[in-house]
């Protein structure tokens, strides 16, 4: 990761094996989305002039056009300091689309339902919080730990 002056907070893999996203620390302030098969840059953003803050990111299959089928594009989103973000990239333009969801709460770590159609992030307050993809809304938090949730993750069915 050479194009991350201070350096990573955080990466994720897409769910294809393609594309890598990789956040630089505050510091740094830089997103990256990279293209595995050639290591080249595919997209680039500077996220702390976007307004937000990472703490972790979480790829999830194909963005879904309003009738739910996979398009072209993918999504993941990234969590951070009361913010919950919803990113389109096409990788083939380089262009990146976000929608931002306020949260009052302190996200530090993210997945995706199975079928992506839910992201369930967790708070540095204990709290387990459920969004609904499909209309990029936050659906329902529930309290699990009084310390915090470090990590998360969905089982996968075995193929």
């Amino acid at each position: 990761f050479e194009e991350h002056d201070f350096g990573v907070q955080c990466v994720a893999i897409s769910h294809d094996d393609r594309l890598m996203v990789s956040v630089g620390v505050k510091d740094d302030g830089k997103m990256f989305v990279w293209d595995l098969a050639t290591g080249k840059i595919c997209a680039m953003i500077n996220v702390n002039a976007q307004g937000v803050s990472v703490n972790a990111v979480a790829f999830g299959g194909f963005f879904k056009d309003i009738k739910r089928r996979p398009t072209t594009d993918y999504q993941f989103v990234t969590v951070g300091d009361q913010n919950v973000c919803v990113w389109r990239l096409n990788p083939f333009k380089g262009t990146l689309e976000k929608h931002v969801i306020k949260q009052g709460r302190v996200f530090n770590t993210v997945t995706f339902s199975q079928d992506y159609e839910h992201v369930f992030a967790g708070t540095t307050s204990g709290d387990l919080s459920r969004f609904r993809m499909k209309n990029e809304s936050f659906e329902v938090s529930l309290q699990v730990c009084k310390v915090g949730v470090g990590a998360l993750d969905v089982g996968r069915d075995s193929q």
